[in-house]
């Protein structure tokens, strides 16, 4: 499917503005400019601080753990194969 001319120059102003945010972000970071909030956002994590929050961000990274991604990703592509959705294989991977 083609985008047509108006969502095509849409895509790009967005994704202009999308670079600049995220050029301008990096500069201000690499400058020390964000400093203050970042330092605000982790005293209020860490405000949130628990033996319990402690075992539920553990058990987060291990889901996110490339051992764990890669087991679900066979697994997927197991189930696509089987099912005969080529297409989804080919996006998955």
């Amino acid at each position: 499917m083609s985008m047509g001319e108006p969502s095509r120059i849409a895509f790009i102003v967005v994704m202009s503005i999308a670079a600049a945010l995220f050029g301008w972000l990096a500069v201000a970071r690499r400058s020390g400019a964000t400093l203050g909030f970042d330092l605000a956002v982790r005293t209020g994590v860490h405000g949130w601080a628990s033996p319990p929050m402690t075992v539920i961000v553990r058990v987060l990274a291990t889901v996110g753990s490339p051992l764990v991604v890669s087991v679900f990703f066979a697994i997927a592509m197991l189930a696509f194969h089987r099912l005969e959705w080529k297409r989804a294989a080919v996006t998955l991977a």
